[in-house]
């Protein structure tokens, strides 16, 4: 008798083992080939589509910046970029950058890096040492 107890668990799991593998759930994140069912009970394998590759043929114009500052008050920015259009030869801008909230003050607009890096080094040979290059969001 006590071998029947021990048997019946046993059976148990083993015939629910093979019942919840033989019914497939539906799988949108399966691997191309798989098999599953949807919500309505119908087999669905997923696949892949073969797409021909995109060949993007316009040169989508990228924009170099030099910061010399980011400040959370809008006045100091105004002041700050006030300064720097006394010392420096080219277009100050303050801009809101909505991402962190701070107004960031730039200089110049480049079409490549190393122009900006170019300018960079006379904007920090005028007394703004933690200037850096940067995309230009705007």
């Amino acid at each position: 008798m006590n071998k029947i107890y021990l048997l019946l668990p046993v059976l148990f799991l083993i015939s629910a083992s093979v019942f919840l593998n033989s019914c497939g759930s539906y799988c949108p994140d399966c691997e191309p080939g798989q098999e599953g069912y949807n919500p309505d009970g119908q087999v669905v394998v997923q696949d892949t589509i073969k797409m021909p590759p995109v060949i993007v043929e316009e040169i989508v114009p990228y924009k170099v910046t030099v910061q010399i500052g980011a400040f959370r008050d809008r006045n100091y920015a105004d002041a700050y970029a006030t300064e720097a259009r006394t010392k420096l030869d080219l277009r100050v801008e303050v801009n809101l950058d909505p991402l962190d909230g701070l107004y960031k003050v730039t200089v110049g607009t480049f079409d490549n890096v190393e122009t900006a890096n170019n300018y960079l080094r006379t904007v920090i040979s005028r007394g703004y040492k933690d200037a850096f290059t940067r995309n230009k969001t705007k």
